[in-house]
């Protein structure tokens, strides 16, 4: 897919249509790596990043998992979706030449 580059004051911006960002699991924020001449995007866990790092370094793992409590998971088999394959892969923008 090529995209174009917007500017947004001092900045610019990229513009993606929603069923991209939606198969990507992208919801507010994205991590952005350049990985030689690509720039690679990958949904960011802000789950983890907002509430799992407050037990991080300050407890062992049992009294951190402990707080979180059961949940359907630990009383039910579960798989993943078989199309959950495709989204394994970031999204990749290559520069336009």
């Amino acid at each position: 897919m090529k995209s174009t580059i917007v500017n947004l004051g001092s900045t610019r911006g990229l513009r993606l249509p929603d069923e991209i960002l939606d198969a990507a699991g992208v919801t507010h924020a994205v991590n952005v790596e350049l990985r030689g001449d690509e720039v690679v995007l990958t949904a960011a866990d802000e789950h983890v990043e907002a509430e799992g790092i407050d037990g991080v370094g300050s407890a062992d793992e049992d009294s951190v998992l402990s707080r979180i409590g059961e949940t359907d998971f630990d009383h039910e088999e579960w798989e993943w979706p078989n199309d959950f394959d495709g989204l394994r892969r970031p999204v990749v923008s290559k520069p336009v030449s």
